[in-house]
């Protein structure tokens, strides 16, 4: 889980970084800011998928 939860938030970091650096990054961010969500979405969902799976496999189980 933790290493969903780093998958997740590496594309934006990067994205940021790259924000930093830019010499302009107000034409940067139209371009890439999508593709860095998208990207990081995936791993989001898995793990939202997982705790979802936990959550609702207990509730079955009863008391």
């Amino acid at each position: 889980a933790l290493a969903l939860a780093a998958a997740a938030l590496a594309p934006p970091g990067i994205g940021w970084g790259a924000y930093l650096i830019h010499p302009h990054p107000d034409t940067l961010v139209p371009v890439t800011w999508t593709r860095f969500l998208i990207q990081g979405s995936l791993p989001l969902f898995v793990l939202l998928a997982l705790a979802l799976r936990g959550v609702l496999g207990r509730e079955s189980q009863g008391p």
